[in-house]
């Protein structure tokens, strides 16, 4: 990047900027920011960027500066920060609307200030104007473009005022309300409005004292809401199965059922309905395999073939490399979305143990099984993390199996917590309204020390409690 000692990345890949850039948002959260002032959103209008990223045109590069901007405010937002627009005024007129405020250099300098007032000011949004020399009166930032306006009064050399003083282009002890008309001179402090004398009350009736005029506030920005509360999903409820055998004409009954388990993909509507009626509704997608008659991935076809590494035996479907996540987030991330727009509270996600089944673990190259059960529960953590962002539970489809080490080490045990057979897999159901028992049973598994409940990673609970309080 010329005269910065910087260099351009590469807003294509929006996969790889999320994961190094949020951590940047959260030590923001963390140390107490309210806000966050991302600089350098215009690879786009800067040849020496747009013109090195391979195979893409310059509309192509703005298109995916516009998505990787996006992501910014809504990780911002996400975290209940507000964020400003730094300079790149040509996107004004697309992302002021979800942008919280502006801050820009110079723009009158380069006759750029009327887009702020356009777009900025006339929604009430807060702009910030620093002008690094003194050229062109830059007090108008403030009388004219109702600007937060700095400008230095001296030298200065990469915004840095070098002599003299940064002064501000508005009366230091003055605060000017959106939508107002600041005052024509920067010299001469707007009055503090005189209180109107407080009438003396008389026996009856007794009159209203008159307020006080106060000056009208400049609004705060406003953090997103948070996220909504999470339906606790508790040990009592009963539950219909409407997900699987809906298209062969099996219905179950959902009455005296407080939990109902649909496909995503019913019409909202049904599940609009069942929701009404007072039920809980789980919306069930595998999100391990690539289900072939689904919508999204017959729109997309390509994407989804590539993830895919073996045929998952007796379905119609193919296993997905879970080593792949940031593949696996940007294809799974809409139906989590499509959920929460239809209504349901939470989602079943299938089929997250590719590690536990070598038709899949052994077809994905370089990687050994336990490396693969890493990325598996990596992938399952993100599923998690992504469900509860959006204020939807998740559940975890879990089984006894019968040839794990620890169920025939402990059969007495895992008998103790099982309910039934699982039909046409040689497994059986767990009593999931057990929770310190299956708490026991996994953290046995995972440490050895069953003493130790702190050690558990209580995500291996099935998660029918609502969010898993983790240590």
């Amino acid at each position: 990047m010329t005269g910065w000692n910087e260099e351009w990345v590469d807003v294509t890949k929006l996969d790889q900027l999320k994961e190094l850039m949020t951590p940047r948002f959260e030590a923001a959260k963390a140390k107490g920011c309210h806000g966050i002032e991302a600089d350098v959103i215009d690879c786009y209008s800067n040849k020496e960027c747009y013109s090195k990223i391979s195979g893409h045109t310059k509309a192509q590069v703005k298109t995916a500066q516009i998505a990787y901007n996006t992501w910014q405010v809504d990780m911002a937002h996400s975290l209940g920060l507000s964020i400003v627009m730094k300079n790149a005024v040509d996107l004004a007129p697309k992302m002021s609307a979800i942008y919280d405020g502006a801050i820009n250099e110079q723009c009158q300098l380069y006759s750029e200030c009327q887009n702020y007032l356009d777009y900025f000011h006339k929604q009430g949004k807060w702009v910030g104007n620093v002008e690094y020399t003194t050229s062109g009166n830059p007090t108008k930032g403030y009388t004219v473009y109702k600007m937060a306006t700095k400008y230095c009064a001296g030298s200065n050399s990469a915004g840095i005022c070098k002599s003299g003083k940064w002064i501000n282009a508005f009366p230091d002890d003055v605060v000017v309300p959106w939508g107002t008309t600041p005052a024509t001179t920067v010299s001469t402090p707007i009055p503090t409005p005189a209180p109107t004398p407080v009438p003396t009350p008389v026996p009856t009736p007794v009159p209203t004292p008159a307020p006080t005029p106060q000056p009208t506030p400049v609004p705060t920005p406003q953090p997103a809401s948070p996220t909504p509360a999470i339906e606790p999903l508790l040990p009592t409820y009963g539950w219909s199965n409407l997900a699987w055998g809906w298209d062969d004409g099996w219905k179950d009954t959902t009455a005296n059922r407080k939990i109902v388990d649909m496909d995503y993909e019913e019409p909202e509507a049904d599940i609009r309905a069942v929701r009404d009626a007072g039920h809980i509704v789980l919306c069930y997608f595998s999100a391990g395999t690539l289900e072939p008659w689904r919508a999204d991935c017959t729109a997309n076809k390509a994407a989804w073939q590539a993830l895919t590494v073996s045929k998952l035996s007796g379905w119609g479907e193919d296993w997905l490399d879970v080593t792949k996540l940031d593949q696996l987030k940007e294809l799974m991330t809409p139906r989590f979305e499509e959920a929460k727009a239809k209504g349901c509270h939470g989602i079943e996600a299938d089929v997250i143990d590719c590690y536990a089944n070598s038709e899949c673990y052994s077809k994905i190259s370089g990687y050994t099984k336990a490396q693969v059960k890493t990325a598996q529960i990596a992938y399952n953590t993100w599923q998690v993390d992504m469900a509860h962002s959006l204020g939807l539970s998740i559940v975890m489809m879990g089984s006894i199996e019968p040839w794990r080490a620890d169920c025939t080490a402990n059969k007495a045990a895992w008998r103790a917590v099982a309910v039934g057979k699982m039909t046409g897999w040689n497994e059986e159901w767990v009593d999931v309204t057990k929770l310190d028992q299956l708490k026991e049973q996994c953290c046995r598994t995972r440490s050895g020390n069953v003493g130790d409940l702190r050690r558990c990673d209580q995500r291996a609970v099935p998660a029918v409690f609502g969010v898993p309080e983790l240590p």
